[in-house]
């Protein structure tokens, strides 16, 4: 029996920022301002954005270059996540602060296009996140399609996670 898989995204960024007026007697404003969907978009396999299968892993090893094919990527309980057929559609990365900058591009065989275009490159410094909603906007993963190369400057980890559904 197939995994049911389903993501909640809510992209939003909130900013609270105090004026400091600097005038005696005065009450300095605040302004609040959100940047993004402040609803949880639920995606499901049955969505206009589909998932239907999911990938998370928070310990590989960065020697220099690791590389991760989507077709064989080690799920929970020795199982095998495999996305052949499926486009990746959120993307999840953490980059703990100790690390080294750490990037992510297609490998030069069989390389996947995380960002949809030749030589794109994620790169995450240390401490930080790099959450992206792809919506339908990349190609599927297959046997010419399915390679990333992920590199630090050492025995590192980070956290990743893919979700992955049908694009039609």
């Amino acid at each position: 029996m197939a995994a049911a898989v389903e993501a909640t995204a809510r992209f939003k960024l909130a900013i609270r920022e105090t004026q400091a007026l600097g005038q005696a007697g005065a009450t300095d404003p605040i302004i609040n301002y959100e940047v993004g969907d402040v609803v949880d978009n639920v995606f499901v396999a049955g969505s206009a954005v589909k998932v239907s299968k999911h990938y998370y892993n928070k310990a590989i090893a960065v020697d220099g270059s690791d590389l991760d094919d989507l077709t064989a990527l080690a799920g929970p309980s020795g199982t095998t996540v495999d996305f052949s057929g499926l486009a990746i559609q959120f993307i999840k990365i953490f980059n703990p602060a100790a690390n080294a900058l750490l990037t992510i591009t297609e490998a030069v065989s069989n390389g996947y296009e995380l960002l949809g275009g030749t030589g794109d490159i994620i790169t995450v410094h240390p401490g930080g996140t790099y959450l992206i909603g792809q919506a339908n906007g990349l190609a599927d993963v297959d046997e010419t399609h399915k390679a990333l190369l992920v590199a630090g400057t050492g025995s590192e980890t980070f956290e990743i996670e893919l979700v992955a559904g049908a694009t039609s």
